[in-house]
């Protein structure tokens, strides 16, 4: 159906305008790679976004890796906002995640034992929304990564307001225990997949979820990441 859309009505581009494609060369062309990458428990650089040894002493159920694509700003933030608000962007947030993957690839990551697992919304705001976008990229990142997905291992039993607006201690109280898993996990490797990493509060709450359920290693991919101006 999507291919059909973009065969009858002429693509332009959702950040600029410009006809041609749903994201130009030249839009693409700003999108920043993140080049250092951060341990999801200090926020501080870490080598491939290995969470430090003495971090994994703080937070045991911390992920072992965190990677994100991009910087998340400017146009990469506008593609990710965008496609919240309806379904004609989703072309968009669909080149976005393969321009993410391919970054993946030639960083050579092995995700190849690895289940990937969306972060799930919760139900008012899937029922509001009609889709889930950590979904829509997680379909994608499985197909080209050859992965195999479970869209319903993660539970989101609990509903939080939106989290812009607390800061990093206040979005890690509101997130605690609002995931559950009622399978067995035992030996399973996962890759958790989401839009942004903005504090890893809901990384770390998901990841604690399913080492609970007996996952033996947990690792995160996101499309983008929130990097402190000062960092």
């Amino acid at each position: 159906m999507e291919n059909l859309i973009n065969l009858l009505l002429p693509q332009k581009c959702i950040i600029c305008g410009k006809f041609g494609d749903v994201l130009c060369t030249s839009c693409t062309n700003n999108f920043e790679p993140l080049k250092t990458p951060y341990c999801i428990v200090c926020d501080r650089t870490s080598k491939s976004g290995l969470t430090h040894e003495k971090c994994k002493i703080v937070n045991k159920n911390a992920p072992t890796q965190v990677h994100s694509a991009f910087i998340y700003k400017n146009a990469v933030r506008d593609v990710i906002k965008k496609a919240k608000y309806g379904g004609k962007y989703f072309s968009g947030l669909k080149k976005l995640t393969h321009l993410a993957v391919n970054f993946v690839n030639m960083a050579e990551y092995n995700y190849r034992d690895y289940l990937i697992v969306p972060i799930p919304l919760n139900v008012k705001k899937f029922k509001t929304r009609g889709f889930n976008q950590a979904s829509i990229i997680s379909n994608i990142v499985a197909r080209e990564l050859n992965c195999k997905i479970n869209n319903n291992l993660l539970t989101r039993t609990v509903f939080t307001a939106p989290q812009f607006e607390k800061n990093r201690k206040e979005r890690f109280n509101s997130l605690e225990g609002v995931f559950s898993c009622s399978d067995s996990l035992e030996g399973s490797k996962l890759l958790i997949v989401d839009d942004v990493c903005t504090t890893g509060a809901t990384l770390l709450q998901a990841a604690k979820t399913l080492y609970s359920a007996g996952a033996e290693d947990v690792r995160c991919f996101t499309l983008a990441k929130s990097v402190k101006r000062n960092a």
